[in-house]
């Protein structure tokens, strides 16, 4: 999608405008913060009514438009989707103020890591859980995403070896509610290479749209490449070539099996977000390394509930029978579970597994997140308005060189960014 050339003004309501994040047809993303703060940080989709009327698809797009904002407004919170803020209408722009994500795309990790450090099943696992959480979520709320795709996931927080990875869907352009009232979902809408076979053939579908979308996505976060070399789209290939080229993945059997139930053409055959949350592979605990220090917390637990469940005596009388208490001594409990006093040392590692013990396990009960204050950040510092403004010029000189050269504008916006934007970088990428 080209970069939009105009930029929104520097100002608007209470809110200041900052660093270039995304563009696309008829709007940027941008960094923003409000005017009388300058520790929590914003993100703010500009949309340019004006071009958008010139385009000649104006009513359209702004009818898109209007469903988008309704759509953001309506549905509740959710960890696994971008939060709405705000919304409002400045001169001839349309802004929506949204949670910052910091993290950038799927999209731009894939091709980060390509090569390197490609992602690996159980982070895979650990992103496919929140997705299907996310999409879950809005489907509860009536909606249907219809653009499930690698720039469409933002990155909270990348994955390591002390700590888990963190998206969130977001981008409701397409998006449809359905329901009482509304009218049926059957615009032919979608990203070439994820929509579902029915959106081509008729345009007419439901919900069972985004789980083939789920599908390709999950299909390139295991293959860091789209089914079939990215040379044909999926949907207009018969069962038994996606079934060949699923089983030619180097994957385990039980995500193979996830991909299987996607990936099918007729919609009713596809898993529903019901019976995927219950496979195997979302419930199975991912193989990661497990760090000393909890591996003794967990067989801790494991051995004080192991004693619990083979005597009917209290937890704490079942430690004393045993007289295991140097065996626990090393071993203490989870902190993050909720514990009770009980009849051992104060704090001690037996105190603690026997209380993770003692309580029954509660259902989590939702709570409403909210955008906690943050540091001012290094992408707003390192960059003031007018900083922007010249980076946004010299950025899309670039962009424009690329596209003379005859790449897709798409590819070779990531190729710039995966370069720093050098353009000689960006090139060798795209062709090597």
């Amino acid at each position: 999608m080209a970069q939009h050339s105009r930029k929104c003004p520097k100002n608007f309501s209470c809110y200041v405008r900052g660093k270039l994040l995304g563009s696309g047809a008829f709007a940027n993303v941008y960094a923003c913060r409000k005017s009388d703060d300058e520790e929590q940080i914003f993100a703010v989709k500009a949309i340019d009514l004006q071009a958008m009327k010139l385009s000649g698809r104006g009513e359209r797009e702004l009818h898109k438009l209007q469903r988008e904002a309704s759509i953001l407004k309506r549905v509740k919170t959710h960890s696994g989707v971008v939060q709405f803020v705000d919304s409002l209408e400045h001169e001839d722009w349309w802004l929506f103020i949204l949670e910052y994500v910091p993290g950038g795309n799927l999209l731009q990790l894939i091709n980060k890591r390509r090569g390197s450090e490609p992602l690996r099943e159980h982070e895979v696992l650990c992103i496919f859980r929140q997705l299907v959480e996310g999409l879950q979520h809005l489907h509860n709320e009536a909606v249907i995403h219809r653009d499930l795709k690698l720039e469409n996931v933002l990155v909270v927080q990348e994955g390591s070896s002390k700590k888990e990875f963190k998206v969130k869907i977001t981008d409701f352009g397409l998006s449809k509610e359905v329901g009482d009232g509304m009218s049926t979902a059957c615009s032919t809408v979608g990203s070439a290479k994820y929509v579902a076979p029915e959106v081509l053939a008729s345009g007419t579908h439901d919900f069972k749209a985004d789980l083939f979308s789920l599908g390709i996505l999950l299909f390139v976060l295991l293959g860091s490449r789209f089914p079939f070399d990215g040379n044909s789209q999926a949907a207009k290939e018969t069962q038994a070539s996606i079934d060949a080229e699923l089983l030619r993945l180097k994957v385990s059997e039980s995500a193979r099996s996830v991909l299987l139930g996607l990936l099918r053409i007729k919609a009713e055959e596809r898993l529903t977000l019901e019976n995927l949350i219950q496979h195997e592979w979302l419930v199975s605990t991912p193989a990661t390394p497990t760090p000393k220090a909890k591996r003794r917390k967990l067989q801790a637990l494991a051995s004080v509930q192991e004693s619990a469940s083979a005597s009917s005596v209290a937890p704490a009388a079942c430690v004393a029978a045993s007289g295991s208490e140097e065996s626990l001594l090393r071993q203490p409990a989870r902190s993050s579970e909720p514990r009770i006093i009980v009849s051992a040392a104060p704090g001690s590692p037996i105190a603690e597994a026997l209380a993770v013990a003692a309580i029954p396990a509660v259902a989590a009960t939702p709570i409403r997140p909210v955008i906690a204050p943050q540091n001012r950040r290094r992408s707003w510092v390192d960059c003031t308005p007018e900083e922007s403004e010249n980076q946004f010029v010299v950025q899309q000189e670039k962009l424009q060189a690329m596209i003379a050269k005859g790449f897709d504008s798409t590819m070779a916006e990531f190729a710039l960014n995966s370069a720093d934007w050098n353009v000689a970088t960006a090139i060798l990428m795209l062709e090597g």
